[in-house]
């Protein structure tokens, strides 16, 4: 699913926001692979998107600084999906998309080296 939700983010013909939208989800998911493969699981309660990313942080350290930009961009997606209209412009999407496409490879090196034996 974070796969499918990076390549629908690079895609031009969406709005920035739609864009903005499945780049965050790519992170939330990609995250939630870190998160599980370090033994912890947030629980789909409310603020579960934020418990993530502070669970990102307590998997590994080396992720605190992309957790805490996803948490930024978290706030900034529940400002427009649910509190008040904010313009997302196609630098906010596109840099997002670029942070979590790097995110996607780095968590794949980190998942290879710590299980070997878990091929794709």
């Amino acid at each position: 699913m974070a796969a499918l939700n990076l390549k629908d983010a690079g895609v031009s013909q969406i709005s920035a926001q739609g864009r903005y939208e499945f780049a965050y989800n790519a992170a939330r998911l990609t995250a939630t692979v870190v998160v599980r493969a370090s033994g912890y699981r947030v629980i789909a309660k409310n603020g579960h998107h934020f418990f993530r990313f502070q669970s990102l942080q307590a998997s590994d350290r080396s992720f605190v600084p992309l957790a805490l930009y996803f948490d930024q961009a978290r706030d900034k997606r529940n400002d427009f999906s649910y509190d008040k209209p904010l313009h997302i412009s196609d630098t906010d999407a596109d840099d997002l998309l670029k942070t979590v496409s790097r995110f996607a490879a780095d968590v794949e090196a980190w998942i290879a080296a710590r299980f070997p034996a878990f091929k794709k």
